[in-house]
């Protein structure tokens, strides 16, 4: 469910972006085709030149490949989607170009399926019961079989506080009280005490100091997902923990949308612009009229960009 949430948020915000400028490719594709796993280590990127994309390798900055595109998308392993212009359709393209899927295959692409990270979802024709088709860009093949998402059941981290009758929690173990607490993990904690914020593990070992001012993390005793990052914040200054306490760096930005996982840390927002922030307190020089929730895309003005750790490269800029 919270899969189909989050792809609905980026399907709603790349329309919002569409519908406020002119381009020539799909935002949405764009966004579901572009993976911070992938797309960075990636030597073959889509540029457009001189009216179409071509596939440019990265090693030695000229074409892969002769083949233009109308629309053309980041390689997910094997394969790429692409809008064949000869045929007027959606296809799909091996390393060297080659055409995998019968010329006018594809009538649409399912930018709203559930099949999966390296799978997208298409449609063969235009009758509003034809069934849906998965492609395998890791494989190259295709089926009508879809990619299994299911987990089961989330399973809720362990809160180790009761609730007095003063409405304050104390620790089941040593009674240490606290205003409010939430889980981070199954381990740690944030809480309130005396209006200030800090983090403890669940022995009540302070790991975090108590003098926090404010923090975009939710409370709620129930908690299923692991929140990686922390931001607190102390006077005009954000601190960015992880889970465990540990200082990860500080900043006078505050990050709305956090990148775990990577050196950028998160997207802020500047006025009217969006920049990046690194995980050693480094800000991106550049800033955007528009940042990707997952740090990998921008916009200015009309152009659009691949943003790989520091590296900015161009993926659509009209000459």
């Amino acid at each position: 469910m919270k899969k189909r949430i989050y792809c609905l948020c980026i399907f709603l915000a790349a329309l919002s972006v569409k519908a406020q400028i002119d381009i020539p490719f799909n935002l949405v594709i764009l966004t579901n085709h572009t993976s911070y796993y992938q797309t960075p280590q990636d030597t073959l990127l889509p540029m457009y030149q001189n009216g179409a994309f071509i596939y440019i390798n990265q090693k030695n900055g000229q074409p892969a490949f002769s083949k233009k595109f109308k629309e053309a998308y980041p390689f997910y392993g094997k394969s790429a989607l692409v809008f064949d212009t000869e045929n007027q359709s959606y296809n799909v393209i091996d390393r060297s170009g080659n055409l995998l899927l019968n010329s006018g295959f594809i009538y649409r692409i399912n930018n709203r399926s559930t099949s999966g990270k390296g799978f997208f979802g298409f449609f063969i024709s235009k009758e509003e019961n034809s069934s849906e088709f998965f492609f395998n860009m890791f494989e190259g093949t295709f089926s009508t079989q879809r990619n299994s998402t299911y987990g089961g059941y989330p399973v809720l981290f362990k809160f180790p506080f009761v609730k007095n009758q003063d409405g304050k929690y104390a620790l089941k173990s040593n009674h240490f009280e606290v205003d409010n607490a939430t889980p981070l993990d199954e381990n740690y904690f944030m809480i309130v005490k005396d209006g200030k914020i800090g983090i403890i593990d669940k022995a009540g070992t302070i790991l975090v100091p108590i003098e926090y001012e404010e923090s975009p993390v939710e409370y709620t005793e129930k908690r299923a997902k692991v929140v990686n990052i922390i931001p607190l914040r102390k006077e005009n200054t954000w601190y960015y923990y992880t889970t465990q306490g540990k200082l990860i760096t500080t900043s006078p930005m505050f990050c709305h949308t956090l990148l775990y996982g990577q050196t950028k840390l998160g997207v802020y927002q500047k006025g009217t612009k969006f920049g990046l922030l690194y995980i050693d307190g480094s800000t991106l020089e550049k800033e955007f009229d528009w940042i990707s929730e997952d740090g990998l895309l921008a916009r200015v003005g009309n152009d659009f960009y691949f943003i790989f750790e520091k590296r900015i490269i161009p993926y659509y800029v009209k000459n």
